[in-house]
C-alpha cells in the first residue's frame, strides 16, 4: 500500500510499504534474522523486518521509519515491516517472507526429538551446549550432570535459585558448569559461543566477562601466546548468591592441568565477600602464576609473589606476556601500546577539527567487558558520565535509548536483546543508534568496538559501512569516530582486513579497546596534563 494511505497511522520513508502482526506466533530470533537477511535481497526492498513485538524491536521500527501510533502489538506477536521502491517489490517480499516463515530456513545439521536419544546416539559426549529460554534450563542441565556431562549454558535469564541448584549438583557430580550467561568458552582451541579462533597454548583463563575472555585470548593468540582453556562462568558466579563456585571450580581445573602454565582470572568487580573467598582460594591453592583482572575494581596489593593484579584488559595482555617472557613482553608492547606522548600529539591532531561545541563522548558497545573497561579509563578523564551498565563512580542513564552528556551504552544488555539477536550478530540496532547520536552537534567522539570470530556477524564493519560514510560526509570529517576490533588473523572475518575496512572509512583504529577509550578521553578532557599522564600509567602502561 501506498505510504501515506495507512489506516495503521504509520509515517514512513518508503514509497510503498507493509506492516503486518501475526497474532500469537512466535520464532526464534535467530530464525527471524535470516528471515529479514533474505527478504532483504527481494529486487527492490528498500527494508524489511521481520521480528517479536518486543518493546526494543518496536523501537527499532521507529528508527527504521516504520514509526507508529495505533499498532496492537504485544512481545508474543510476530511483525512484518517491509519499505520496497514498487508495489510489486514489496508483494514479492511478503510473499518471501510468508514463505520463509512457513518453511524456515534450513541448516545442514542432524536434530533429535528429546535429550535421552540424543545421548543414546553420541555416548562419548563430555560436554553439552545448552542454548533454550532460561526458565526451562534446570530441568535439561540436571539431567546432563547426572550422566556426568560438562556444561556450558549460553542461556541467560536463568532464575537465580535455579542457578545455585544446579551448581551445587554439579559440584556434587564432580563437572563443570560454564554459565549461565556464559558467552564464550575455549577447549583447546574450539570455540563455544562468541569465540575467536586462537592458537592453543600455556595460558588459562576464567572469565566472567565473555567479551574479555575473547580480547585477552585474542590479542595474546596474535602475538604467539596461545590458550589452553577459556573458561567463562557466567557473571552472576561473582555474586554472594552463588559465591564463585564455579570460578573456584574452573582454578582448580586449571590449577591440576599439566598443559596450563599460566592462569588469568577476568570479571566484573565481584561482590565483597565472594571476592575475598575467591582471593583466599587462590592465596592457598595456586601455585601457577595468576592475573587477576577485576574490571573497574579498586587497587590491592598482591600477598603472594605468584599472583598479580591489573586494572584493565590492556594491563592483563600485557602482563601476561610479561609473565611468559621478556621476548614476549617486548612484542606485546611493540604491538599493543603507544607511548603517552604519541596519544597527546594524536589527540591534538584529531582536536583541531572540531568546535568548540564539542565536549562529549558516546560510546556504542556490544561488548558489556568493554564498557567496563571503557568506564574504568574515562571516570579518571571526563565529568558526567553515564551509562545503562554504570560502574562506582559512573551515574546510571535511565534511559538507555536516549544519551545524554558522556554515554557509554551496552547494546548487549537485556533490554536491547529482548526478542531479538544480539548485536555482535545482527548489528541493526546499533547502527541505526551510530547515526542518531551522530546528528547531536555536541558530540565529538564516538567509540565502537567490533567483536570477530564464530557466532559474530560474517563482517560486521561491512554492515557498518554506508552509515560511516554518511557521518564523515554529512559532518565533513567534523566526527571523530574510534574503534578497536578484538579478533584474530584467523578468524573467518579476518582481524586484519576488518581494521582496513575501518581505516579506509576514515575510522581511528586502536589495537585495544583501552587506548581507544583513552585516546577518546584526551580529546575531550580539561584535566592537566600530570592527571592524563597518572591515569596512562596507572591504567596503561606495565
Amino acid at each position: 500500500m501506498r505510504g501515506e494511505k495507512s489506516s495503521l497511522k504509520i509515517r514512513v520513508r518508503y514509497p510503498y510499504y507493509t506492516v503486518n502482526v501475526k497474532k500469537g506466533y512466535y520464532m526464534d530470533s535467530i530464525q527471524l534474522l535470516k528471515i529479514s537477511e533474505e527478504v532483504k535481497k527481494v529486487p527492490g526492498v528498500l527494508e524489511a523486518l521481520i521480528a517479536m513485538g518486543t518493546d526494543t524491536n518496536k523501537e527499532l521500527l521507529k528508527m527504521l521509519g516504520f514509526s507508529y501510533e495505533d499498532l496492537n502489538v504485544t512481545p508474543n506477536d510476530l511483525i512484518i515491516a517491509i519499505g520496497a521502491e514498487s508495489e510489486d517489490a514489496l508483494k514479492n517480499a511478503v510473499n518471501t517472507a510468508e514463505r520463509l516463515l512457513e518453511e524456515g530456513i534450513g541448516e545442514t545439521r542432524e536434530y533429535y526429538a528429546d535429550l535421552d536419544t540424543a545421548l543414546s546416539k553420541n555416548p562419548d559426549i563430555s560436554i553439552a551446549l545448552i542454548s533454550i529460554p532460561g526458565q526451562y534450563v534446570k530441568d535439561v542441565a540436571m539431567k546432563l550432570i547426572d550422566r556426568g556431562i560438562n556444561l556450558h549454558i549460553f542461556s541467560d535469564n536463568v532464575p537465580i535459585n535455579d542457578e545455585i541448584e544446579i551448581k551445587k549438583r554439579a559440584l556434587e557430580k564432580n563437572v563443570l558448569v560454564l554459565g549461565p550467561g556464559a558467552g564464550t568458552v575455549i577447549i583447546k582451541g574450539v570455540g563455544l559461543g562468541f569465540a575467536d579462533k586462537v592458537n592453543v597454548g600455556s595460558v588459562g583463563i576464567v572469565a566472567a566477562s565473555g567479551t574479555g575472555l575473547q580480547e585477552v585470548s585474542s590479542l595474546l593468540s596474535e602475538i604467539g601466546i596461545g590458550i589452553s582453556y577459556g573458561l567463562g562462568v557466567g557473571g552472576n558466579d561473582v555474586k554472594n548468591a552463588i559465591g564463585g563456585i564455579m570460578t573456584i571450580k574452573a582454578l582448580e581445573f586449571l590449577q591440576n592441568d599439566d598443559d596450563t602454565k599460566v592462569l588469568a582470572l577476568i570479571s566484573k568487580v565481584p561482590d565483597r565477600e565472594t571476592e575475598e573467598k575467591i582471593l583466599n582460594y587462590i592465596y592457598n591453592n595456586v601455585s601457577k602464576p595468576i592475573i587477576i583482572n577485576f574490571l573497574g575494581g579498586h587497587a590491592r596489593e598482591s600477598a603472594k609473589g605468584n599472583v598479580y593484579f591489573t586494572y584493565t584488559l590492556h594491563q592483563t595482555i600485557l602482563k601476561i606476556a610479561k609473565v611468559i617472557s621478556e621476548n614476549k613482553y617486548v612484542e606485546a608492547r611493540n604491538k599493543y601500546l603507544l607511548s603517552f606522548d604519541e596519544l597527546i600529539r594524536l589527540a591534538d591532531e584529531l582536536k583541531r577539527e572540531l568546535s568548540s561545541s564539542q565536549r562529549f563522548v558516546r560510546g556504542l558497545f556490544t561488548g558489556g567487558s568493554f564498557v567496563n573497561e571503557t568506564l574504568v579509563i574515562l571516570r579518571e578523564l571526563v565529568n558526567d558520565l553515564y551509562s545503562n551498565a554504570p560502574i562506582e563512580g559512573v551515574a546510571e542513564l535511565k534511559n538507555p535509548f536516549k544519551s545524554i552528556a558522556n554515554s557509554i551504552i551496552d547494546l548487549g544488555d537485556e533490554v536491547f536483546t529482548r526478542g531479538r539477536p544480539h548485536p555482535m550478530i545482527d548489528p541493526t540496532i546499533r547502527v541505526n543508534r551510530l547515526l542518531e547520536e551522530a546528528n547531536y552537534d555536541d558530540v565529538a567522539v564516538i567509540l565502537m568496538d567490533f567483536v570477530l570470530g564464530y557466532g559474530s556477524h560474517d563482517d560486521p564493519v561491512g554492515a557498518h559501512a554506508d552509515a560511516i560514510k554518511h557521518i564523515m560526509e554529512s559532518s565533513k570529517g567534523k566526527k571523530v569516530i574510534i574503534a578497536h576490533v578484538c579478533g584474530t588473523s584467523e578468524d573467518p572475518q579476518n582481524v586484519v582486513e576488518q581494521v582496513n575496512k575501518l581505516r579506509s572509512l576514515g575510522v581511528i583504529v586502536m589495537p585495544t579497546n583501552a587506548l581507544a577509550a583513552f585516546l577518546a578521553g584526551l580529546i575531550v578532557t580539561n584535566k592537566s596534563i600530570e592527571k592524563l599522564k597518572y591515569v596512562y600509567d596507572g591504567l596503561i602502561e606495565v
